[in-house]
Parts: C-alpha cells; structure tokens; sequence
C-alpha cells in the first residue's frame, strides 16, 4: 500500500489513512486548515466530521487524567495512612507499659505525656497538597476513629485503675513493727508472721559481718522505734513503706561501724585533706574501687573542671575516709558527701550557683563530731535548720543496688544541668 507523506508534519503514512491520521496528530488545526490540505490530497471532510473527531479526543484526555488523579490520591491516601497507623501503633506501645500497674500514681506521669502527644497528634493537619479533598476526608475520618479508640482506652485505664490511697486500703495489709517482732538471716531480715505475713528483707552489706550483728543491740537501742510496712501479696511494697528503708538503714550504719573497728588502715595518707581536679581522681579511682565500687559511679560523672576533696569523716567520734564530690553547672553547684565505707549511704546537696560558704560549712559538717549528723539526714531534717547550711535540696543516694544508685544520680545531675 502507497506511503505518502503528511503535508502537514511530512510523516509517511498510508494514503488510505491520512484523513485519520490528520483527525489524530493535526487537531491542533482549524477546520479551514486541516480541510485546504487535505483538498490538495483530493480529500474532503465535513466542519461537523473534524467538530466531532477535536470532542472524542478531548474526552479521551480527560478520562485518562481523571484515571492519573485518583491512582494518584490512592497513593497518597496510602501513604498517608500508614503514617497515621504508625503514630498510633506507637501511641498503643506507650500505653502498654503501663496499663497492668498496681494503682494509678504509679503510672500517672507517664499517662499524662501520652494524653499530651495524643492531642497534639490529633490537631495536626496533613500537609500533602497531592490529596483531593475528598480524600483529606476519608483521612480525618482514619484518623479521628483510631485516636477515639486510643482515648477510650485512656479514660478505661483511668476509670478502673484506683488510686493509691484506695489501693492500700481496699488490697494491702498496713501493718507497724518493732525490733521486737524483728529477727535476722543471712543478710535478710524476717518479719513475725503473727505481727504479718511478708517475704524476707533482703539487706545489703558483708554477709559475714551481718551475721556477727545481734537483734538485741538494736531491740535496746531503737525499742521505742516502730516502723510502717505495707503488704501487697505477701510482699512489701517498699515504694509505700518507710519501714523497710529505716531499718535498712540502721542496719547498715551499724554493720559500717563493726567494719571500721576491724579496718582502721583504710588509705587516709593517701586521699585525706587533698583536692583533685576531675582529670587528677580519674587516675586514682582504681584503688578506691577496691574499697567502696559506689565510687566508680560519681568518679565517671565527673568533668574535668570538676573537683573532689578528700576529708576525714568524724563519725561518732572516729575518724573515716570521706570524699566530696563537687560538680559545677552554669546555676548550681552540686557536692556528693560519699565515705570509702561502702555500707554509709551518699548524700548530694544542691547549691545555687557556686557557692564556697556552703562548701566551707558542708566539710566543717563532715569534720565534726556532731551528734546524730547522718541519722538525721536520713531522717528528712530542715539542713538549713539544724546545720545551718543554705541548699537549696539534698537528696540521700543508698549504697544497696549499685545499678540504682548509677541511675539515680545521673538523673539527678542530669536535672540541674539543663
């Protein structure tokens, strides 16, 4: 079959196609154009023919951009909602962690932040220009049933979790002991079951000089002492009793004591009334590590400006090893009081700024024989009454769980460094 070519573009096309060929690639013509050239072909065509041939193709156009559009915002839609999904599986992740907790406090503050982000999640708009507005609906409406289940869930939670005063009133078993109803195991303490029924406390410090110590020194000393213990299921919930803690505490100040007399060479020569700088005491750490590991853990929270003296602890008229930690941020300044005895517990008190009339008065405090100095510190006392020294807090870090204590005075310095 003849190829001629096109008058217009000079494409070779089938004689007997031209006309079509014009109706396709041409229309951009008019229909005087198109019908002049194709009279020299000796074709003819009819205003209504070319009319209708610019229509279908004009349609077929539209429809393939319609179809282009709505894959396009099923895409997007996609996208979209994944991202949705993701936020919310997130969102459910959160709460799980704290769904199945005793009583609500417990998970109060970790509750409040995932209400918080909820909310914040829920007024946030999607910015994908590339979505009709069709779609942006179908979205909202993902979005708005997913945070709505999420929500009751919250409220559910709230609803049915009860408090901790309802919980120890409507679960546990409150129940306030002497040294009476006191005896020791090795390195645990046990509680009278007629008093109550509860698990062993277990006690940190040397089990072989824990197992020297006898229950009369302390049913003679503290026997007008009685302690508060609550009981969740044959164990005490440490976090809602002070009992556990004091008598800890007793426990260890005496076992502290029993190891001094049996150790008087700690390394005073070595440490006492010197100051290092951070960078100095890093070398020196090692051998403290031998005595007390605790001050490995302040010894690495140390910056290099930072300083550390070493002192002599007057502790009921001995003398210990003693150190004091003293950290500098831009507002505070932070000085850890900690004994190479590792059964004395720390104690952190924080300053505003830096302050040398605190330091001065906190080593005379240290120093001095002065009555009680530790027992009531362990007690909550007002420092600012009964020793006279201007800080803001004070915080008592104790020496039972070394993974405790690590987390504990890094979050504390973390707080004040901000």
């Amino acid at each position: 079959m003849e190829l001629i070519p096109c008058p217009q573009c000079n494409t070779l096309v089938k004689s007997v196609r031209i006309k079509k060929h014009f109706k396709k690639v041409h229309l951009n013509l008019t229909y005087e154009q198109a019908s002049t050239i194709l009279n020299v072909l000796n074709l003819n065509m009819s205003h209504e023919e070319w009319k209708n041939a610019k229509t279908t193709n004009r349609k077929g156009k539209t429809h393939k951009n319609l179809l282009n559009e709505h894959e396009s915002n099923l895409y997007w839609l996609s996208n979209e909602k994944k991202i949705i999904n993701n936020q919310c599986f997130l969102f459910e992740n959160e709460f799980n962690t704290f769904k199945d907790v005793l009583y609500f406090e417990l998970a109060e503050v970790k509750f409040d932040r995932l209400q918080l982000q909820i909310r914040a999640f829920e007024k946030e708009s999607c910015e994908n220009e590339r979505l009709t507005n069709k779609g942006r609906f179908k979205l909202d409406k993902v979005k708005h049933r997913k945070l709505s289940a999420l929500k009751a869930k919250l409220n559910s939670f709230k609803q049915s979790t009860l408090d901790k005063k309802s919980f120890i009133q409507e679960t546990c078993t409150t129940a306030y002991i002497t040294w009476d109803d006191i005896t020791f195991d090795r390195n645990k303490i046990r509680i009278s079951p007629n008093k109550v029924f509860v698990q062993p406390l277990e006690i940190p410090g040397s089990i072989k000089v824990f197992n020297e110590i006898k229950v009369d020194y302390f049913k003679r000393k503290f026997k007008k002492n009685v302690y508060k213990i609550v009981v969740y299921k044959g164990i005490v919930m440490e976090e809602l009793s002070n009992g556990p803690s004091q008598i800890r505490m007793l426990i260890s100040e005496h076992v502290a004591d029993m190891e001094r007399k049996k150790n008087k060479d700690n390394i005073q020569k070595e440490f006492s009334n010197q100051e290092f700088t951070g960078a100095q005491f890093l070398n020196k750490v090692s051998k403290l590590a031998v005595k007390n590991e605790y001050l490995t853990i302040p010894a690495k929270l140390i910056k290099k400006s930072d300083k550390i003296f070493g002192l002599l602890e007057n502790n009921k008229g001995q003398e210990e090893e003693a150190l004091l930690f003293c950290y500098y941020f831009n507002e505070y300044q932070l000085l850890l009081w900690e004994n190479i005895n590792p059964n004395r517990a720390a104690y952190l008190f924080v300053f505003k700024k830096v302050n040398e009339t605190g330091l001065t008065r906190l080593k005379s405090i240290i120093q001095s024989n002065i009555d009680y100095k530790r027992y009531n510190l362990f007690m909550g006392t007002d420092v600012n009454k009964s020793f006279n020294l201007d800080c803001l807090d004070y915080y008592q870090l104790n020496h039972f769980d070394i993974q405790e204590y690590s987390k504990k005075l890094t979050i504390i310095l973390n707080e004040y460094e901000r």
